[in-house]
């Protein structure tokens, strides 16, 4: 009889144990993915617009241009998303195809561009991956200590 409440006791120690260490879903990054995904083809290209204007300040031209790429590279990305939804074997064709709309879509923006811009929008991008290499340096070494 002993054994057996030890048994027990200790497998429900160790489901409370396991279920303590699991990170409980933000709400507010639930909400913040919901929004986004709710938010229809010609708002997220306007952002994506908008982002792009903040860094490197485009003309209306610019803007009519980089939104009609972005539209295009959006649609393709919900397409292939949908078409390997249900397939956990094919997500690598999925991130293929996505990786594929995203290049032409840099590209073409890269054709939209000036050369200052493009030499202005490089640097930023350097400096922001130089930012998170550190942060994620910075985060290693908290961890260890």
């Amino acid at each position: 009889m002993k054994k057996i409440i030890l048994i027990v006791t200790s497998i429900l120690a160790l489901s409370l144990t396991v279920n303590a260490q699991e990170k409980p879903k933000d709400p507010a990054q639930k909400k913040a993915r919901l929004e986004k995904q709710q938010n229809t083809v010609d708002q997220r290209a306007q952002r994506s617009v908008n982002n792009l204007n903040a860094e490197v300040s485009l003309s209306q031209e610019q803007q009519v241009k980089v939104k009609e790429l972005a539209i295009v590279r959006i649609k393709k990305v919900d397409e292939a998303k949908m078409k390997y939804k249900d397939q956990a074997d094919k997500q690598n064709l999925a991130k293929t195809e996505i990786e594929a709309a995203r290049k032409e879509y840099r590209s073409g923006v890269k054709s939209i561009l000036t050369a200052d811009q493009i030499k202005v929008l490089s640097e930023k991008r350097k400096a922001q991956k130089h930012a998170k290499e550190a942060a994620k340096s910075e985060e290693i070494i908290e961890i260890a200590e």
